[in-house]
C-alpha cells in the first residue's frame, strides 16, 4: 500500500470484510481504525463531529465493529513507514503505550470474564451455587484493547481455543487451568 491504493492481497480483504476498496483509501480507513483504537471514540465523531476523518454512519459503524472484533488491524500494519514512526513498525504498541491503564483494565476484565464462564458451566452442571460478584463486566470498552493483543499472539489465541473446548467439554478443570495460562500471558503483554 502506498497510501494512496491496496495492493491485490489487500483488496481480497477488503472485498470479504464488504468495505469497497475504491471509495475506502488507504489514509481515510486507517484513520477511521486508529479512531476507534482510541478509548471513548464515538461514531458521531466521524459522521458529524470534528473526528479525523468525515463519513457514512453505516461505514463508521461498519469499521468500528470490525475494529473492535479485531479484522482490522492489518490496515495499521500494512502502512509505509515514515519518518518517527514507533521503532517496531507496529501502531497498536504505541496505543499500548498511550493507554497503559485502560489496556491493564481491559486485561483484568477479560480474566474475569473467562473465570465468570466457568462459573456459569459450573452452575449449569449444579457443581456451584452462585457466582463470585466481578468488579467490571468484560465489554466493548476492552474488547479493542484486547483482541489488538490476541490479534498478535498466536499462542494465546491457541489457549483461548483450547479454553472454549474445554468449556464445551465439560471439562472444567482444564479450561480454569487454561485461563489461568492466559492470565498470566496477558499480564506478561501488559506489564512490558
Amino acid at each position: 500500500m502506498d497510501g494512496m491504493t491496496w495492493n491485490t492481497e489487500e483488496v481480497k480483504k477488503l472485498r470479504r470484510l464488504r468495505l469497497d476498496p475504491i471509495r475506502n483509501t488507504p489514509d481515510r480507513l486507517r484513520s477511521l481504525v486508529e479512531h476507534f483504537l482510541k478509548p471513548g471514540a464515538s461514531v458521531f465523531a466521524v459522521t458529524e463531529g470534528d473526528g479525523p476523518v468525515r463519513v457514512s454512519k453505516t461505514l463508521a459503524r461498519k469499521v468500528r465493529d470490525l475494529t473492535s472484533k479485531g479484522e482490522m488491524g492489518w490496515v495499521l500494519e500494512a502502512r509505509p513507514r515514515e519518518e518517527g514512526d514507533d521503532p517496531f513498525g507496529q501502531p497498536w504498541v504505541t496505543l499500548l503505550w498511550s493507554y497503559p491503564k485502560e489496556f491493564a483494565a481491559a486485561v483484568a476484565a477479560y480474566q474475569a470474564e473467562l473465570e465468570f464462564e466457568i462459573q456459569a458451566k459450573e452452575i449449569a452442571d449444579g457443581d456451584r451455587v452462585t457466582f463470585t460478584r466481578q468488579a467490571t463486566r468484560y465489554g466493548p470498552d476492552h474488547k479493542p484493547f484486547v483482541e489488538a493483543i490476541f490479534n498478535r499472539d498466536a499462542g494465546l489465541r491457541d489457549l483461548r481455543r483450547g479454553h472454549r473446548a474445554a468449556l464445551d467439554s465439560g471439562d472444567v478443570e482444564t479450561a480454569r487451568s487454561i485461563s489461568i495460562q492466559i492470565g498470566e500471558l496477558l499480564d506478561g503483554w501488559v506489564s512490558g
